[in-house]
């Protein structure tokens, strides 16, 4: 039961519990139909059927309420304050991303309940570095903090797959690929967008992607929410530093949101290829036409709709825009 003690130090620690079921050690092996709590939807677990300690805790902290951004920064403010409760309100109301984050690595080889545990330590050191004002989701940046320390796991157990000889070339021109398509779209690709850009078919990118996991060192950059796991394995000597990374996804996160108050998604894909909003560089009709696969003529049609459409945006979000396009471009 060692793993447990580790565990049992959050639901400690969840004693403000607002929904969160509290279960001492000794009734962990078994929880019957009428012992549990309404089940908010989900799958009632059985009278009779062993229920493990994780199984408890991944529903017990399903059911704790996500907070808005503004909740988040009323909390980062008391924090700042020295406010523990809200420090544990914040770490509490985040426990899911760390679940989440953790099923990613489950495939390679550790035990949820490590990885989990671990990802809550990159929770909390997130809590303490978080900068509210700066004016993103804190979810953006403690993902970044919880697969760093889930990585450390890996790293610390000697757990890697060596990468085989004849797949290098291939890692690389996938590393490239998935690069590519992350500066051009803002995001993370997916492995249809990937397969079509190195002309090989999906089955062959996923392939690549299971049969390449290796040593990931912890100074490289650990992506956000929907990166494929292999880069967070394969090194890169020319990846950016960490907290770069981090701003950078932060950036395009909020410009994403204001584009998406004023535009449609196509709209917003558009104008931030044309005018280089994604990776400092400004295309012309035809070769925006081209990456998207549409006319010049369509191009044109879509950039003045767009840009009518932000001629009507409020100086607070005119101002912001500038400022992270300028920042992206420096």
């Amino acid at each position: 039961m060692s793993n447990f003690r580790t565990i049992s130090s959050y639901f400690e620690f969840l004693k403000n519990k607002k929904g969160f079921v509290m279960l001492n050690e000794d009734r962990l092996c078994e929880v019957s139909f009428e012992e549990n709590l309404e089940n908010n939807g989900q799958e009632p677990i059985p009278k009779g059927m062993p229920v493990d300690s994780v199984r408890i805790y991944l529903r017990d902290v399903s059911r704790i309420p996500l907070l808005t951004h503004e909740e988040e920064v009323d909390l980062a403010k008391k924090i700042e304050k020295g406010d523990e409760e809200a420090r544990l309100a914040l770490i509490r109301s985040n426990l899911r991303l760390v679940i989440k984050i953790a099923k990613k690595y489950g495939r390679y080889g550790m035990s949820l309940l490590d990885l989990i545990e671990e990802g809550n330590l990159g929770l909390m050191r997130a809590v303490e570095k978080f900068d509210y004002k700066k004016g993103f989701r804190f979810s953006t940046y403690a993902a970044w903090w919880v697969k760093q320390y889930i990585i450390r796991v890996f790293a610390n157990q000697g757990k890697t797959i060596r990468v085989p000889v004849y797949m290098v070339e291939f890692v690389q021109k996938w590393k490239k690929a998935v690069s590519e398509l992350f500066q051009t779209y803002g995001r993370f690709p997916s492995d249809e967008e990937v397969a079509d850009f190195m002309g090989i078919s999906v089955e062959k990118v996923q392939l690549i992607s299971q049969a390449s996991v290796g040593s990931k060192s912890l100074d490289e950059s650990v992506y956000s929410d929907g990166m494929n796991m292999l880069l967070d394995f394969i090194e890169d000597s020319s990846g950016a530093k960490p907290s770069d990374m981090i701003s950078q996804m932060m950036r395009r996160e909020r410009m994403d949101d204001i584009f998406n108050g004023y535009l449609t998604a196509r709209e917003a894909k558009v104008v931030s290829v044309r005018f280089g909003l994604v990776d400092g560089v400004a295309k012309t009709l035809e070769e925006t036409g081209k990456h998207f696969n549409l006319t010049r003529e369509r191009i044109r049609q879509i950039e003045k709709i767009a840009i009518d459409k932000l001629r009507k945006m409020n100086e607070k979000d005119v101002n912001e825009l500038y400022e992270i396009s300028r920042t992206e471009n420096e």
